[in-house]
């Protein structure tokens, strides 16, 4: 039997926590961005993981938003 982990190279797919740590937000508000369509998960089964590639879009749309948002 060929056992294959989703890997990228952001690395494996992440629980709420590990993705949340990697934000540096608590588990609350990365569920609130789920639940606001923000962020895109990946549902194993009964686990819902989050891909490190779509936290990396994630990171860059806000940089963006920052970037754009500057004086008038």
């Amino acid at each position: 039997m060929n056992t294959q982990h989703h890997s990228n190279r952001f690395g494996p797919l992440l629980n709420y926590r590990q993705a949340a740590e990697r934000l540096g937000v608590s588990e609350r508000t990365l569920w609130a961005l789920v639940a606001r369509d923000e962020l895109p998960t990946v549902r194993i089964g009964r686990s819902v993981k989050i891909d490190p590639v779509d936290l990396e879009a994630f990171i860059q749309r806000g940089k963006q938003k920052a970037q754009g948002g500057g004086a008038r």
